[in-house]
Protein backbone atom coordinates (compact mmCIF):
# COMPACT_ATOMS: atom_id res chain seq x y z
CA UNK A 1 0.00 0.00 0.00
CA UNK A 2 1.17 3.41 -0.76
CA UNK A 3 2.41 5.59 2.11
CA UNK A 4 0.31 9.11 1.52
CA UNK A 5 1.37 12.26 2.85
CA UNK A 6 -1.66 13.93 5.27
CA UNK A 7 -2.35 17.59 4.17
CA UNK A 8 -2.27 18.68 7.88
CA UNK A 9 1.37 17.30 7.91
CA UNK A 10 2.08 19.87 4.81
CA UNK A 11 0.50 23.08 5.13
CA UNK A 12 3.53 24.62 3.14
CA UNK A 13 1.94 23.29 0.24
CA UNK A 14 0.00 26.70 0.60
CA UNK A 15 1.59 29.45 -1.31
CA UNK A 16 0.48 32.71 -1.27
CA UNK A 17 0.19 33.78 -4.88
CA UNK A 18 -0.67 37.45 -6.65
CA UNK A 19 -0.76 39.16 -3.13
CA UNK A 20 -0.77 42.85 -2.87
CA UNK A 21 1.24 45.04 -1.13
CA UNK A 22 0.12 47.72 1.98
CA UNK A 23 3.56 49.75 2.69
CA UNK A 24 3.13 50.51 6.72
CA UNK A 25 5.80 52.31 7.95
CA UNK A 26 6.74 55.34 10.57
CA UNK A 27 8.15 57.96 9.12
CA UNK A 28 9.02 59.99 12.23
CA UNK A 29 8.16 60.66 16.10
CA UNK A 30 9.22 64.05 15.85
CA UNK A 31 5.93 66.13 17.23
CA UNK A 32 7.28 69.50 16.45
CA UNK A 33 7.94 68.54 12.94
CA UNK A 34 4.26 67.03 13.21
CA UNK A 35 2.78 70.38 14.70
CA UNK A 36 4.34 72.42 12.35
CA UNK A 37 2.95 70.13 9.56
CA UNK A 38 -0.65 70.72 10.90
CA UNK A 39 -0.25 74.29 10.86
CA UNK A 40 0.75 74.42 7.40
CA UNK A 41 -2.24 72.28 6.62
CA UNK A 42 -4.85 74.41 8.19
CA UNK A 43 -3.27 77.56 6.50
CA UNK A 44 -4.03 75.92 3.22
CA UNK A 45 -7.48 75.75 4.28
CA UNK A 46 -7.67 79.15 5.56
CA UNK A 47 -6.34 80.38 2.14
CA UNK A 48 -8.27 78.54 -0.05
CA UNK A 49 -11.93 79.60 -0.01
CA UNK A 50 -12.48 78.14 -3.27
CA UNK A 51 -11.79 74.76 -2.41
CA UNK A 52 -13.54 75.30 1.14
CA UNK A 53 -16.38 75.91 -1.09
CA UNK A 54 -16.69 72.81 -3.00
CA UNK A 55 -15.59 70.51 0.41
CA UNK A 56 -19.31 71.61 1.87
CA UNK A 57 -20.75 69.59 -1.10
CA UNK A 58 -17.43 66.93 -1.93
CA UNK A 59 -16.25 66.09 1.63
CA UNK A 60 -19.00 67.26 3.76
CA UNK A 61 -17.52 67.91 7.48
CA UNK A 62 -14.01 67.88 6.15
CA UNK A 63 -11.34 69.91 3.99
CA UNK A 64 -9.27 68.46 1.29
CA UNK A 65 -7.30 70.69 -0.88
CA UNK A 66 -7.58 68.01 -3.71
CA UNK A 67 -9.70 70.16 -5.68
CA UNK A 68 -8.12 73.59 -5.22
CA UNK A 69 -4.72 72.94 -4.33
CA UNK A 70 -3.46 69.56 -5.26
CA UNK A 71 0.54 70.16 -6.14
CA UNK A 72 1.87 71.26 -2.57
CA UNK A 73 4.59 69.27 -3.41
CA UNK A 74 6.17 72.32 -5.50
CA UNK A 75 5.61 74.68 -2.46
CA UNK A 76 8.76 75.13 -0.45
CA UNK A 77 6.76 74.75 3.31
CA UNK A 78 6.54 70.99 2.25
CA UNK A 79 9.55 70.42 0.87
CA UNK A 80 11.13 67.98 3.55
CA UNK A 81 7.83 65.97 3.88
CA UNK A 82 8.03 65.76 -0.25
CA UNK A 83 11.31 64.65 0.47
CA UNK A 84 10.58 62.07 2.56
CA UNK A 85 7.56 60.78 0.72
CA UNK A 86 9.59 59.74 -2.39
CA UNK A 87 12.30 58.08 -0.36
CA UNK A 88 9.69 55.73 0.77
CA UNK A 89 7.84 55.72 -2.01
CA UNK A 90 11.08 54.40 -4.15
CA UNK A 91 11.63 52.09 -1.67
CA UNK A 92 8.11 50.60 -2.05
CA UNK A 93 8.38 51.00 -5.64
CA UNK A 94 11.24 49.65 -6.10
CA UNK A 95 10.29 46.28 -3.88
CA UNK A 96 6.98 46.20 -5.88
CA UNK A 97 9.76 45.19 -8.79
CA UNK A 98 9.24 48.61 -10.91
CA UNK A 99 12.67 50.67 -11.79
CA UNK A 100 12.75 53.86 -10.72
CA UNK A 101 15.42 56.08 -12.29
CA UNK A 102 14.11 55.85 -16.32
CA UNK A 103 11.33 56.96 -16.50
CA UNK A 104 11.71 58.31 -12.77
CA UNK A 105 8.86 58.11 -9.77
CA UNK A 106 7.51 61.52 -9.29
CA UNK A 107 4.75 62.93 -7.08
CA UNK A 108 1.85 63.59 -9.44
CA UNK A 109 -0.34 65.04 -6.78
CA UNK A 110 0.07 65.68 -3.01
CA UNK A 111 -2.84 67.89 -0.80
CA UNK A 112 -3.81 68.10 2.56
CA UNK A 113 -6.44 66.76 4.54
CA UNK A 114 -8.61 67.44 7.96
CA UNK A 115 -11.10 64.47 8.53
CA UNK A 116 -13.43 66.04 11.19
CA UNK A 117 -16.02 64.50 13.17
CA UNK A 118 -18.41 63.27 11.12
CA UNK A 119 -16.60 63.37 7.85
CA UNK A 120 -16.25 59.90 5.76
CA UNK A 121 -14.65 58.70 2.21
CA UNK A 122 -16.73 56.34 0.25
CA UNK A 123 -15.32 53.57 -1.23
CA UNK A 124 -12.60 55.11 -4.29
CA UNK A 125 -9.31 54.12 -6.21
CA UNK A 126 -6.68 56.36 -7.31
CA UNK A 127 -6.86 56.64 -11.12
CA UNK A 128 -3.66 57.54 -13.55
CA UNK A 129 -1.03 56.61 -10.97
CA UNK A 130 1.04 53.78 -10.12
CA UNK A 131 1.27 54.34 -5.83
CA UNK A 132 -0.95 56.00 -3.79
CA UNK A 133 -0.75 56.97 0.13
CA UNK A 134 -0.76 58.99 3.36
CA UNK A 135 1.21 60.52 5.67
CA UNK A 136 -0.81 60.63 8.55
CA UNK A 137 0.47 63.95 10.55
CA UNK A 138 -1.92 64.21 13.61
CA UNK A 139 -4.12 60.73 14.52
CA UNK A 140 -4.35 58.58 17.24
CA UNK A 141 -6.22 55.28 18.28
CA UNK A 142 -9.90 56.61 18.19
CA UNK A 143 -9.27 58.73 14.43
CA UNK A 144 -10.99 56.81 11.34
CA UNK A 145 -9.53 53.91 9.69
CA UNK A 146 -8.82 53.38 6.38
CA UNK A 147 -9.89 50.01 5.22
CA UNK A 148 -9.27 48.06 1.69
CA UNK A 149 -11.18 45.97 -0.49
CA UNK A 150 -9.62 42.69 -2.49
CA UNK A 151 -9.54 43.51 -5.81
CA UNK A 152 -10.57 39.87 -6.26
CA UNK A 153 -14.10 40.57 -4.37
CA UNK A 154 -16.37 40.78 -7.34
CA UNK A 155 -14.75 37.18 -8.92
CA UNK A 156 -15.50 35.34 -5.96
CA UNK A 157 -18.09 32.01 -6.41
CA UNK A 158 -18.73 31.28 -2.20
CA UNK A 159 -18.30 33.22 0.75
CA UNK A 160 -16.05 31.64 3.31
CA UNK A 161 -17.55 30.33 6.97
CA UNK A 162 -17.92 27.57 9.06
CA UNK A 163 -15.07 26.10 11.42
CA UNK A 164 -12.49 27.81 9.44
CA UNK A 165 -13.56 31.47 9.34
CA UNK A 166 -11.31 34.03 7.93
CA UNK A 167 -7.18 33.90 6.36
CA UNK A 168 -5.15 35.70 4.46
CA UNK A 169 -7.04 34.03 1.49
CA UNK A 170 -10.48 35.63 2.48
CA UNK A 171 -10.18 38.45 3.94
CA UNK A 172 -12.72 41.06 2.28
CA UNK A 173 -11.30 43.78 4.12
CA UNK A 174 -7.85 44.64 5.17
CA UNK A 175 -7.83 48.01 7.64
CA UNK A 176 -5.37 50.48 8.87
CA UNK A 177 -5.72 52.79 11.88
CA UNK A 178 -3.70 55.90 11.63
CA UNK A 179 -1.15 57.16 14.10
CA UNK A 180 0.94 60.50 13.98
CA UNK A 181 4.12 59.77 11.60
CA UNK A 182 2.58 56.71 10.07
CA UNK A 183 2.89 56.88 5.74
CA UNK A 184 0.66 53.63 4.37
CA UNK A 185 1.08 53.65 0.46
CA UNK A 186 -0.51 50.91 -1.91
CA UNK A 187 -0.88 50.21 -5.32
CA UNK A 188 -2.74 52.78 -7.29
CA UNK A 189 -5.48 50.19 -8.32
CA UNK A 190 -6.51 49.17 -4.82
CA UNK A 191 -10.20 50.18 -3.65
CA UNK A 192 -10.30 51.61 -0.31
CA UNK A 193 -11.99 54.00 2.21
CA UNK A 194 -12.04 56.19 4.79
CA UNK A 195 -14.68 55.54 7.98
CA UNK A 196 -16.54 57.99 9.21
CA UNK A 197 -14.52 59.91 11.85
CA UNK A 198 -16.07 59.96 15.18
CA UNK A 199 -13.43 61.84 17.18
CA UNK A 200 -13.88 65.49 17.81
CA UNK A 201 -9.97 65.65 17.40
CA UNK A 202 -9.67 65.86 13.42
CA UNK A 203 -7.55 63.56 11.81
CA UNK A 204 -5.10 65.63 9.64
CA UNK A 205 -3.30 64.06 6.59
CA UNK A 206 -1.20 64.78 3.46
CA UNK A 207 -2.15 62.32 0.60
CA UNK A 208 -0.62 61.71 -2.49
CA UNK A 209 -0.01 59.66 -5.92
CA UNK A 210 3.52 58.72 -7.29
CA UNK A 211 3.93 57.27 -10.92
CA UNK A 212 6.72 56.67 -13.13
CA UNK A 213 6.87 60.33 -14.79
CA UNK A 214 9.54 63.02 -15.29
CA UNK A 215 8.78 66.07 -13.34
CA UNK A 216 8.54 68.67 -15.93
CA UNK A 217 4.94 66.24 -17.32
CA UNK A 218 3.60 66.01 -13.81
Amino acid sequence: MAKFVTPENNKKAVFPVFPVPIYINRLTDDREFNQELVQKVETLRNSDPEGVEICKKEYRNGYTSFFSLNQIQKDAEFSEITEQILRHGRFFAQTMGFSTENPPLNLTTMFGTITSKGCHHELHRHRNSLISGTYYVSANKTSSRISFLDPKAGFRMHEPGGQTGQTIFSNLEFSVQPQSGLIVMFPSFLEHRVEMQQNDIPRVGITFNLDLIRDEDC
